[in-house]
């Protein structure tokens, strides 16, 4: 079993983990859970510590660490809170270094993090946003014609592209470098279907 965190205040009930991340090394993971509270885990020592508290009661819906930070275990949070924010918390202090609020209108549903530049991925249902993960601004929005609501997004394996899927099934990719429309990709409607 593991050992007590070492968070101020400790929640004696339990409370559904909503999503969890490792680390690039393998050997520590973070969990959210339904209230917004955020666990790092460090597998060698059997140990874990509370990041972020539940104190709002929002979830957390997403979260991936950050490569290219001074922490190596720095994480991001895609909360579902009524500021659709992003939180990053430093792994060695437990406290917030940033929150990043570049959605206007629904809860961030995703992040993800890119290992050779130091870019954040963060989505919800109006758009893709692209941070800066050096300095936490924010660099781009992705997002297609007319406003399409975004079903996901994600960086392409070899980090050089984002792919975004959009509500009308089209598949849009970006350069991760310079934010150029690659390619479009959609499905011809299929015969018969009505």
């Amino acid at each position: 079993s593991l050992r007590r965190p070492a968070c101020a205040v400790w929640v004696a009930t339990r409370v559904a983990f909503t999503c969890v991340a490792f680390n690039a090394r393998g050997d520590t993971f973070a969990a959210a859970d339904k209230r917004g509270a955020v666990f790092l885990f460090c597998v060698p020592t059997n140990r874990y510590t509370c990041l972020k508290e539940a104190k709002l009661g929002s979830p957390a819906l997403s979260l991936d660490f950050v490569h290219h930070r001074p922490s190596f275990n720095t994480v991001v949070v895609g909360m579902g809170d009524p500021r659709c924010t992003v939180l990053c918390l430093n792994g060695e202090s437990g406290r917030a270094e940033k929150t990043l609020s570049g959605h206007h209108a629904h809860a961030v549903t995703a992040v993800a993090s890119r290992a050779r530049r130091p870019l954040v991925l963060s989505t919800s249902l109006e758009a893709g946003a692209l941070w800066d993960a050096a300095s936490w601004a924010k660099l781009h929005v992705l997002s297609g014609p007319g406003g399409l609501a975004v079903v996901a997004a994600r960086f392409v394996v070899d980090g050089e592209r984002i792919a975004v899927l959009f509500r009308d099934d089209a598949i849009l990719v970006w350069s991760a470098e310079t934010f150029s429309l690659v390619s479009r990709l959609t499905l011809p409607p299929r015969e018969g279907a009505g």
